[in-house]
Parts: C-alpha cells; structure tokens; sequence
C-alpha cells in the first residue's frame, strides 16, 4: 500500500485510486485538505508546513489528478464527494477540519452538506457561490475552451486570473512551475473536472452548514470574487471572513504563511469537540431560535412559571440541545421528518409552527408542497387537507411580512 515513507510524511495510494498523503503527529489534530482544479496535493505543501506540530494532515490528489487515477469523465460533484467519503472512511476519520481551495472548496461545502457529522470545522479558500448568470457564462466559456483547445490556450489568461503583478515579475520561476505542472494533467480529466467547476454552486442550501467556518479569497481575485465569499459568510450561521489584500487567485502559491495563519488562528478557536464549548441549554436555546424564531421562543420561556419551567428547560436541553443538535442530520432533513410525523399525529398547531422551522432550514415551496402530497399518500386525504390549509396560512404569513431595509 505504501509507496513511499519518511519520518515527516507517508505517500499511499488508497481506494478509491487516490494519491494520499498523510502529514505531522498521527495522534494530532486531523485535518483535510483539498486542492482546486487542474493542481495536486503538494500545492498545499507551503500551508500545512506554515501549521504547528499539532496537526495531522491529510491531502490527496483529486481524481483525474497528479498520481490519482484517471477514470474517463464525465465527472460529477457526487464523484468528488464519494471519493472523499470513502478515503476517510478507509482511514479510520471519523471526524476532522475540513479546507478547500476552489473547486476543492465547493468539494468541500457539498462533503459537508452530505456528511456534517464528520465536519468539525469547514475552511473555504478562494471558491465560489451565488455566481452571477454573466460570471457563470465566463466559467463555462473557459471549460469549453479547455475542452476544445487544451490546457496551453486556456494558461495564457489564466496566469494573469492567478497571481497579482509584482508576484508574477519577481517569481517567474514560480509561475513557469504551475504553467508546466497544469500541461502534466490528462486533458480529459481536466477539462471533466473544469466543467464541474463550472456548473456547481451550492448558494441555496450554505444556510444548512452550522459548522464554525472560515471564509478567505483575494481582494483581486476575479473568479472567486470578495462578493461571493461575503455572501458565503452571510449564509453560514458561525462563519468568518477574511480578504486578503492585493491577491488573486493562487493564494496557496503566492501567500502559503498568510493562509497557513489564518486556517491556524482559526482552527485554535474551534475546540476539537465543538460541543464541549456549550452547555446543552446553551447548544439547545440557540438551535431552538434558530429553527423556531426568537419570538416564539422568548414567548414560551418568558410565560413559563414554577408549573412549567421544568418542562421547558427539558424541551431545550434533550429535544433541540441533543437531538436536533446532532448533527449526524442537518436541521433541513430533521424539519422533513418533523413535518411527516406532527401531520400523523394530527397536532395542527405544532405543524404549523414547525412549517415555518421548515421554510427558515431552506426547504423551497416545491419541497413542501412535494412532502405536503406525499403526507396526505400515507396519512390520508384529511390530514393532508389540514396541513395544506395550515402550509397555506403560514406562507401568506411569510408574504405579509415587512421587507428588511438596509441599516
């Protein structure tokens, strides 16, 4: 299995046919790192060595990359995810700090998305969300190009997109190495896993990660733009942001001891069980506003009296602190669930305060009117008439409300 080992550093080549390699303490911190497209594991080499003696690392080269295998495209986002899933399954990693670059950043919001459990922290480096139509259309028009022309006539622009001037005039060494390692890729791969670069965005379900996150990007950088990474941090509910000044796109390459410190100084402000750092009340109070509305819940607490105040502290700490704290299903999967099962029971006023929990964990009006049909298929025609008129009154609620003005 092992290939290549020295004191630092093992080289393995796992299933499913990825290059790996793991870096640091094995009894370290575990953390994931996920390079962008058309590049490899050692482009994390100048950050992982910028981390302390605590961190055990993880990279690997995607598929279709570096000494990866190269399976014939297409590729899909779910490729990229199930190879991740199961090389740390194969691993024994059950949970770790998850950092992406680029494409490797929108691998990893879709791995988190899918397996939050394992995510004890989420970093996202110059990647994408809430492409606008005009920027998505430059993405597609490159991974045509790459597929038609190949790698050369792609590199050309792309030099200019990655590094900011004065780097590019005082390393050209440097630049001249990642031109040369971008011709090394299979063209096929590359350009499969171009397109999934360019056709992937996950801005609608982002208010789903709960994990503490770190957003960073170039304050020049034209594909990855400030704008998209302030929209990821808004979305997230426990993220930060970072801009980093006069950079563009390859900041592994141009800034590795910047983006080494940053993913540092975060990952000592995440403790390496997240839930250690709350009381279940605590946990539980935060989950309960977030799914349910502060008004709700200032409104039970603050009518809650000697009769009932245990009860409600119950309610907060095992119900929202516990169960809808695991994050082993996101709040957007538990709100399915909830709904199916209040709408069996028949308790109309919990359904709909729970409709409403449903809408603010990012369920669509299609989706709730797809599990609004598929209640009155098992539960019968008059529960699903009930939760139909229930659905209804609180969507004219959502409509009613006053619009948010800035400021």
């Amino acid at each position: 299995m092992t290939t290549s080992r020295d004191e630092a550093a093992s080289i393995m080549h796992l299933p499913p046919g990825l290059n790996v390699r793991l870096k640091g303490d094995a009894a370290g911190r575990r953390v994931v790192f996920i390079h962008g497209v058309g590049s490899h594991l050692e482009s994390w080499d100048g950050v992982i060595g910028r981390l302390g003696p605590g961190v055990h690392s993880l990279s690997y080269d995607l598929r279709g990359h570096g000494e990866s295998e190269k399976p014939p495209g297409p590729y899909s986002m779910e490729d990229f995810v199930a190879d991740l899933k199961a090389l740390v399954d194969r691993l024994g990693w059950a949970r770790f700090d998850l950092v992406g670059f680029s494409l490797g950043g929108l691998v990893a919001q879709a791995f988190t998305l899918r397996f939050a459990a394992q995510v004890r922290s989420l970093t996202i480096v110059s990647s994408v969300a809430g492409r606008t139509p005009e920027e998505r259309e430059k993405v597609r028009q490159r991974a045509q190009k790459l597929r038609e022309s190949g790698a050369a006539a792609h590199l050309g622009e792309a030099v200019d997109r990655w590094f900011s001037d004065a780097f590019a005039a005082a390393h050209p060494e440097v630049i001249e190495a990642r031109k040369a390692r971008s011709m090394m890729n299979d063209p096929e791969s590359y350009a499969a896993a171009y397109s999934v670069l360019a056709e992937s965005d996950f801005v609608d379900r982002l208010k789903e990660i709960a994990c503490p996150a770190l957003v960073m990007t170039g304050e020049n950088d034209v594909g990855s733009t400030p704008r998209m990474a302030q929209t990821m941090c808004d979305l997230m509910p426990d993220a930060r942001l970072r801009i980093l000044p006069g950079l563009k796109h390859s900041v592994l390459l141009e800034a590795p001891d910047l983006v080494g410190a940053l993913i540092e100084q975060f990952l000592s402000e995440v403790p390496e069980d997240p839930r250690m750092e709350q009381s279940r009340y605590e946990r539980g109070l935060k989950m309960r506003r977030a799914v349910l509305g502060d008004d709700y819940v200032d409104r039970s607490i603050g009518q809650a009296d000697a009769f009932n105040r245990d009860f409600q502290r119950i309610v907060t700490e095992y119900c929202w602190g516990e169960t809808w704290a695991d994050e082993t299903l996101s709040p957007r999967e538990r709100s399915i669930l909830n709904l199916g099962m209040i709408a069996a029971l028949g308790r109309m006023h919990e359904f709909e305060l729970h409709t409403a929990g449903a809408l603010r964990n990012g369920i669509s009006h299609d989706e709730l009117r797809a599990i609004l049909t598929q209640i009155a298929v098992y539960c019968g025609i008059p529960a699903g008439v009930d939760c139909f008129r229930v659905a209804r009154k609180v969507l004219n609620a959502e409509k009613d409300q006053p619009e948010k003005t800035p400021g």
